[in-house]
C-alpha cells in the first residue's frame, strides 16, 4: 500500500520540539493541500499544549510524592496547618513527640494542642510569624516547640 505523508511539528513554546505529527492516507492519490497544512498547524500547537501539561503534571506529581515522603519520614515534627492555625496534617514524628495521633488532632488549633495557658501568648505569636512567611526557619520551630513546655 503506498501513501503520501505530510507532517507537522508540535511546539510548545516555537523554541522546542516536544511532538511530530505525520499525516498518512490510504488513497495513494491523496495529495496534501494548503487546507490540510492549515489544519494541522492549528491543531498542533494545542497539542504541544497539551503534551507539556501532561509533563508538568507528570513532574508536579512526582515532587509532591517526593516531599510527602520527605515529611514523612523526617524525625523532625512537622504540621501543616490552615488560615486558622488548626492542624490539617501531621507527621509521624510529631505524633511521637506530642503523643497524639492524626486523627485526634486534625481541626484543633495548634497553639491551644501543645502550649500551656502561660505560653499560650508565646505560641500564638510564633505560629503567626511563621503563617506570615513563606517558611519557618529551625529557630522559630525550636521556640514554639520550647514555649509549649
Amino acid at each position: 500500500m503506498d501513501v503520501q505523508l505530510g507532517d507537522g511539528r508540535a511546539t510548545a513554546d516555537r523554541q522546542r520540539l516536544v511532538g511530530a505529527f505525520a499525516c498518512v492516507d490510504d488513497d495513494p492519490n491523496r495529495v496534501f493541500g494548503p487546507d490540510d497544512l492549515r489544519l494541522l498547524n492549528l491543531f498542533t500547537p494545542q497539542a504541544a499544549v497539551a503534551i507539556e501539561n501532561a509533563r508538568l503534571y507528570t513532574a508536579a506529581q512526582r515532587q509532591k510524592q517526593y516531599f510527602g515522603d520527605l515529611v514523612l519520614n523526617s524525625p523532625v515534627a512537622i504540621v501543616t496547618l490552615d488560615t486558622q492555625h488548626r492542624i490539617v496534617t501531621c507527621n509521624p514524628a510529631f505524633e511521637q513527640l506530642y503523643g497524639y495521633p492524626q486523627a485526634d488532632v486534625v481541626g484543633v488549633n495548634l497553639d491551644e494542642l501543645i502550649s500551656t495557658e502561660a505560653s499560650r501568648s508565646e505560641a500564638v505569636a510564633i505560629t503567626s510569624t511563621c503563617s506570615s512567611r513563606a517558611r519557618c526557619g529551625a529557630s522559630a520551630a525550636v521556640a514554639a516547640r520550647t514555649a509549649a513546655w
